[in-house]
């Protein structure tokens, strides 16, 4: 008889586990997300964002992974990660979730859904581009707003940490140039 050559895969996600099963879900996952939620409500960008999950039924899961990401495999789940470790929300969470929720959103109109290679390469890659900048107005929104409605300075920092100052600073110039 051939043995199944995921057995042994199986066997070592599911090594001194009870539950035979392995779980990627973060054992805190619905006090993180509790948490960031009670902090987005502070900005009207990201308590718009929440609306439209809770209306469109998106869920929103955290991931045990020692980096952290946001990421929309279809229209109606929202991933973020947090190492094993981590007990509370974290101002990098809250970004990543920002930019996930908006994905989530984009998905709802043609324009803006996640592009196909079979509209060419030039306008695959204009999409792309246009799709990220639009999540990052929505983030440096966000992590603007909290700042100023809570005082909260990390989420400032935390978004700059994340490689984001150059972001930040322009989206700050373009909306001084606006006002």
């Amino acid at each position: 008889m051939t043995q199944n050559p995921f057995d042994k895969l199986n066997k070592s996600f599911t090594a001194g586990k009870t539950t035979g099963k392995p779980s990627y879900r973060h054992e805190r996952e619905s006090q993180i997300i509790d948490q960031l939620r009670f902090v987005m409500q502070h900005s009207a960008t990201a308590k718009a964002l929440l609306e439209f999950a809770d209306t469109n039924a998106i869920e929103i899961h955290v991931l045990k992974n020692k980096t952290g990401f946001g990421y929309l495999p279809d229209g109606s789940v929202v991933y973020i990660s947090a190492a094993p470790e981590i007990r509370i929300g974290t101002p990098e969470m809250l970004i990543n979730l920002v930019g996930g929720l908006r994905e989530a959103q984009q998905e709802t109109t043609p324009e803006t859904r996640r592009p196909t290679i079979e509209m060419g390469k030039e306008r695959f890659v204009e999409q792309y581009v246009d799709k990220k900048a639009d999540i990052y107005f929505h983030q440096c929104s966000v992590v603007e707003e909290i700042e100023k409605a809570l005082g909260f300075t990390e989420i400032v920092d935390s978004f700059q940490a994340m490689g984001y100052s150059d972001i930040l600073e322009a989206y700050k110039k373009d909306k001084q140039s606006v006002s």
